[in-house]
C-alpha cells in the first residue's frame, strides 16, 4: 500500500485521468482529492514544510511546467509526481518534479516511481533526509572541523549520502578548509531563487570524498546582503531531498534564518568550547529548542576538550545542560592544523587522531540515538551519554559555574 495520500491537480474528465486513477489504485494509493489548477490547490495548504501528501499533475507544455514550478516554489518540501512527454522530461525534472513518468504511463514505470517515492517520504522512512544543524555557539570553536569531518565519518563509516552546506554563512569557510575553488556556491543559488531545482544543484556539488559532497558559502567576495530566510530555506528544502543527511554549517546569528533552521532539523549539534560563555549559550539554546514544537536530538560537544580543567569536566556540565548527549573531542590541534593547512579531512591527514575519535563516536551515537529499538538507546532524555574521559573535581568553580547561569547545584 502506497503510505501517503494522493491528490491530482489539473485532470480533466477523461481517458488520462481514468488511467491515472487506476494505476494509482492497483499500487494501494488513495486519492484523497482533485484539484483544478495548482492556484486552487494552494487554497488549502496549511503548513508550506509540510511533505506527507503526493501531488500527481502533468507537464507536457510550458504553461504546465511553469504551474509545477510555482507549486515546487510554494512548496520545497512536497513530493510531486509529473506526468510528461518526452519533450519536457527535462524542463519537469528541472521545474521540481521528484520523480516524471512518460506518456503514456505504462504500470512498470509508475510502479517504479510509486515506489521510489515511497522510499523517499514514507512516514518513519528515516533515516533517510535527515537535517544535521552543527551550531557554532562562539566564533572559533571548530564547528566547521567538526561539521566537515563529522559528514565524512557518517559518509565512510554508514554509506550515507552525505551533503555540507553553509547557507547563513555571508562569507563562507568550507571552500578555504576543504582547499577547493567550487565554480557555484550558496550566493549563485541564491540569486537563482524559488526557481532553484534539483538537477541545477546537483551540476553545483563538490564531491570532497565518496558520499560526501559540499556546497561551500561565497568565498570570492563579500556578497552585499546576507541571505534572507525564505531563500535559506528554499534551498535547504531542496539540498535535503537529495542526500540521506543534510549537514547545515550554523553559526549563531540569532535571525529568522537560524530559528527557522533549528526548528526544521532532525539533530542539533550544539559545539562549543570550556568556556563560561559558550557554557551560558549553550544552556540558553537547549532550554529554546526543548520549548520549540516536534521532536528532535539535541548534543553538545565540547571541542578542544582538557580533561583536567577544574570544574568543566564532561560529567559535571552534563548536570547543567539539558542534553540528549554530551561528547567530548579531544585538543589535538597539531593534528587538526595539518588538516586544515593541507585542506583535507581528519581521516586523510591524520587518521590517528584523537580528534577523529571523538567526531567517529558522535557520528556513532546520531546512528544509536535513531535506533527504533528504546532499549537501545544510550542517549535518553534525563539520562544522556556522557563521555567518559572527564576527571577530577571542583566543586567551588562548579557553584560558580552554576551561579553564573543561574542554575542550581
Amino acid at each position: 500500500m502506497f503510505p501517503l495520500p494522493v491528490f491530482l491537480i489539473g485532470f480533466n474528465p477523461g481517458r488520462l485521468r481514468d488511467d491515472v486513477m487506476t494505476l494509482l489504485l492497483n499500487q494501494g494509493a488513495t486519492v484523497e482529492g482533485e484539484y483544478t489548477d495548482v492556484t486552487t490547490a494552494l487554497k488549502d495548504v496549511v503548513d508550506p514544510s509540510a511533505c506527507d501528501a503526493l501531488v500527481v499533475l502533468q507537464a507536457t507544455n510550458e504553461w504546465e511546467v511553469n504551474e509545477l514550478r510555482r507549486l515546487r516554489r510554494a512548496l520545497p518540501g512536497l513530493p510531486i509526481l509529473a506526468l510528461a512527454g518526452y519533450d519536457t522530461l527535462m524542463a519537469a525534472m528541472r521545474a521540481g518534479a521528484n520523480q516524471v513518468v512518460t506518456l503514456p504511463p505504462s504500470p512498470e514505470d509508475f510502479e517504479e516511481a510509486l515506489n521510489a517515492l515511497a522510499g523517499q517520504f514514507s512516514p518513519g522512512s528515516n533515516p533517510a533526509h535527515r537535517l544535521i544543524a552543527v551550531v557554532g555557539v562562539k566564533g572559533g570553536c571548530g564547528t566547521t572541523t567538526v561539521a566537515t569531518n563529522l559528514g565524512a565519518e557518517l559518509a565512510d563509516r554508514f554509506k550515507r549520502a552525505v551533503i555540507l552546506t553553509e547557507p547563513t554563512h555571508r562569507v563562507g569557510k568550507l571552500a578555504d578548509t576543504m582547499s577547493i575553488q567550487p565554480e557555484f556556491t550558496t550566493q549563485d543559488m541564491f540569486r537563482i531563487g524559488h526557481a532553484i531545482d534539483e538537477v541545477t544543484l546537483r551540476r553545483t556539488l563538490k564531491e570532497v570524498w565518496p558520499g560526501l559532497a559540499v556546497l561551500a558559502g561565497e568565498y570570492r567576495s563579500i556578497p552585499e546582503h546576507p541571505p534572507q530566510a525564505d531563500q535559506v530555506m528554499a534551498l535547504v528544502a531542496v539540498l535535503r531531498l537529495m542526500a540521506d543527511e543534510l549537514i547545515i554549517d550554523l553559526p549563531c546569528t540569532y535571525d529568522d534564518a537560524f530559528f527557522q533552521l533549528l526548528a526544521a532539523s532532525d539533530e542539533i549539534i550544539l559545539v562549543g568550547e570550556q568556556k563560561i560563555p559558550a557554557i551560558r549559550v549553550i544552556t540558553m539554546l537547549t532550554e529554546h529548542i526543548r520549548r520549540m514544537e516536534g521532536q528532535r536530538g539535541v548534543f553538545v560537544v565540547l571541542n578542544r576538550y582538557d580533561p583536567d580543567l577544574a570544574g568543566f569536566q564532561a560529567g559535571k556540565l552534563a548536570r547543567l545542560i539539558e542534553a540528549d548527549g554530551l561528547l567530548t573531542i579531544a585538543n589535538d590541534y597539531k593534528a587538526v592544523n595539518t588538516a586544515l593547512e593541507a585542506g583535507k579531512l581528519l581521516r586523510v591527514a591524520a587518521p590517528k587522531s584523537p580528534a577523529l575519535r571523538g567526531i567517529a563516536r558522535l557520528a556513532d551515537l546520531l546512528q544509536t540515538y535513531r535506533d527504533p529499538d528504546p532499549r537501545k538507546h544510550k542517549a535518553r532524555r534525563g539520562t544522556p551519554l556522557v563521555d567518559d574521559s572527564d576527571a577530577g573535581s571542583a566543586t567551588a568553580l562548579l557553584g560558580r559555574l552554576g551561579r553564573v547561569l543561574g542554575l542550581g547545584r
